[in-house]
């Protein structure tokens, strides 16, 4: 590390100086206020403060600086999770006795070491955390070979599985023991630290399981480019596969596909050359005769238009549309009894034998549509009656509905 790059952060750490002290005592990190300045945004671009959704936090290495500093002596944190789990039970001894005898300063300052060393826990799992999931996502390792690639999936599951084992210290009872009912150790231990490593731990279980497959499915792979690699180095040797004994197995059919075969054939006459001749014969006279082309015919001689008169008594009379009688028929009832008539009660009663009843309802909807426009477009007036449809209801499968009854019935304009 050259000098700039010390006095840069020198320059950072002084211009921030309370800043960090915030974040040092803020267990859930500092709010980010307005733009980020210039040495906070170098602090941010060298990663010893992160930013989570407009919250900062201090990096490890920071947190890791700022605990050195503030232990008395030469007394160092240890990374190491039992080291981590002794000083927590340290501290608690300490702040239980210094606030059982009224030394109130003492206890606070056993309060911040159990705090600090809570807080170096949380920060180390979730850095193991960050790093497993960057692992994973970046292609398990930068090697090409699949073996390097194995071994570097299995070292990350050992030091997870280790970290993992070593999470177990802190558990309820043990933690619950040290503070001994404490409200403030409490707050700080089973809250924060257990709250975090159980979420860390069910993670770190997920991430183990997901690096267990992702084992399993490069094994996988390995072994299908060692067997690829050994068959090319076979053909490339000059080497051939004998497929007869597959082909002559039981169930070779199933699996063989056949071979395209030319179109063309051999005819097999015997061993008598006159015979050959005559089957031969005999072949192509049974052969279709080929076809030729017919000549174009030649261009009709250009002749004067001739005028063409209308045969009379040609025009026949309209046949009267399907529906069109029974219509009359429900219509002359409707206006009979004034009551509405039912399309297919009609029709099962008077209806016409061998045509089915939707046929029916599907002519007469088109009658009355087109009987509707024409008295619209032509004579400029609007029915007195109307068709009504009654629907079946809707199917659990299909928004469509079913036309099952036509009614006739007057319309409201004219009732």
């Amino acid at each position: 590390m050259k000098a700039e790059l010390w006095e840069c952060l020198g320059k950072a750490l002084i211009d921030n100086a309370e800043l960090l002290e915030h974040l040092m005592l803020a267990d859930s990190g500092v709010p980010v206020a307005g733009k980020p300045k210039k040495w906070l945004t170098w602090l941010l671009g060298q990663q010893l403060i992160t930013e989570e959704d407009g919250v900062l936090h201090l990096s490890g290495e920071l947190l890791n600086l700022g605990i050195q500093l503030t232990k008395p002596g030469a007394e160092r944190f240890a990374p190491d999770m039992e080291e981590n789990y002794i000083q927590i039970r340290e501290g608690c001894e300490g702040y239980l006795d210094a606030k059982r005898d009224g030394r109130m300063d003492a206890a606070a300052e056993q309060h911040i070491r159990v705090r600090h060393s809570a807080r170096q826990i949380v920060v180390h799992l979730r850095r193991e955390s960050l790093g497993l999931r960057s692992f994973i996502e970046s292609g398990y390792g930068y090697s090409i070979r699949i073996a390097d690639r194995i071994r570097d999936v299995e070292s990350v599951i050992g030091r997870v599985q280790r970290l993992h084992e070593k999470l177990g210290l802190f558990s309820y009872d043990s933690l619950y023991t040290l503070t001994q009912g404490d409200r403030a150790l409490n707050r700080v231990l089973i809250n924060d630290l257990l709250g975090a490593v159980s979420n860390n731990r069910a993670e770190l279980l997920a991430l183990l399981a997901r690096l267990d497959t992702l084992t399993i499915q490069i094994r996988k792979q390995d072994t299908r480019l060692k067997k690829i690699h050994k068959v090319a180095l076979y053909l490339q040797s000059g080497g051939s596969f004998d497929l007869e004994p597959l082909i002559d197995q039981p169930n070779a059919a199933a699996w063989v596909a056949a071979s395209k075969q030319a179109i063309g054939g051999y005819l097999f006459t015997g061993n008598s050359p006159s015979e050959g001749l005559d089957a031969i014969e005999q072949l192509v006279s049974n052969l279709p005769k080929a076809k030729t082309k017919v000549a174009a015919p030649a261009e009709a001689e250009s002749r004067a238009a001739q005028p063409v008169t209308r045969a009379e008594g040609t025009s026949e009379e309209a046949v009267e549309p399907f529906a069109a009688h029974h219509f009359k028929a429900m219509l002359r009832d409707l206006v009979a009894t004034n009551q509405p008539q039912s399309a297919k009660a009609y029709w099962l009663e008077q209806g016409q034998s061998g045509v089915e009843t939707g046929i029916w309802l599907y002519a007469l909807d088109g009658f009355f549509v087109a009987l509707q426009a024409y008295a619209q477009n032509e004579e400029g007036r609007s029915l007195s009656y109307m068709l009504v449809p009654e629907e079946a209801p809707y199917d659990r499968i299909s928004a469509n509905r079913q036309v099952t009854d036509l009614w006739l019935k007057r319309s409201k304009a004219h009732a």
